[in-house]
């Protein structure tokens, strides 16, 4: 439920970052909002940024969402962007291996 509401909150944020980074995920995370794994995985980060153990419920990460919005949201904006740069990489370079491992099966090696 708390991906709902970091996607209701943040979307915008979300969006203009990605955007920036690669339109085609922009796309992808537009059409499935907030059940877009990158959604989730913002929410967890959210979470632990938040609390050391990660222990908000929804109610709660709304409210420090919703207060960081009102009290610095240019912090809000580059904490969003750097998560995602991070999923991005981590993603980015999971796609990458799994190609070159797919390939090298059949006896080639292909760097995308």
């Amino acid at each position: 439920m708390s991906n709902l509401v970091v996607w209701e909150l943040l979307g915008s944020f979300i969006l203009r970052a990605l955007d920036k980074l690669d339109y085609r995920l922009s796309v992808e995370v537009e059409l499935k909002r907030e059940k877009h794994p990158l959604i989730y995985y913002l929410d967890e980060a959210l979470r632990r940024f938040f609390t050391p153990n990660g222990g908000l419920t929804c109610p709660e990460l709304k409210e420090r969402l919703e207060e960081m919005m009102r009290t610095n949201p240019t912090t809000l904006e580059q904490l969003i962007n750097q998560l995602i740069s991070t999923y991005y990489r981590m993603i980015y370079k999971k796609k990458k291996e799994e190609k070159v491992i797919e390939l090298s099966k059949e006896g080639r090696i292909i760097y995308v």
